[in-house]
């Protein structure tokens, strides 16, 4: 199956849905709240308090400056929504 991504991006915020496989690896950290939206099935969010099986059709709310990564049963299926933003409240994790 061939990656395709759309991304719109604004001021706060950045919008990216995508299908295949994902140009980070490892550890993430970043400065902004981000919302992941898994559209497929096969993916575990793993940070450092939590190891969580995502279902399809799942929405997860990682907060700013928070270590974590996903691991794939199937990168080259790994579809999803992805929404970076800057809140002005904070989430916890």
């Amino acid at each position: 199956m061939d990656a395709f991504v759309k991304e719109i991006r604004g001021c706060d915020f950045y919008f990216k849905y995508a299908l295949g496989k994902s140009e980070l690896h490892g550890d993430e950290f970043h400065e902004h709240d981000e919302i992941v939206f898994c559209l497929g099935e096969g993916v575990r969010l793993v940070s450092k308090s939590i190891r969580l099986d995502l279902e399809p059709y799942s929405m997860v709310l990682i907060p700013r400056e928070h270590f974590h990564h996903f691991i794939y049963k199937n990168e080259d299926s790994y579809h999803r929504c992805i929404l970076h933003y800057k809140g002005q409240g904070e989430l916890s994790l």
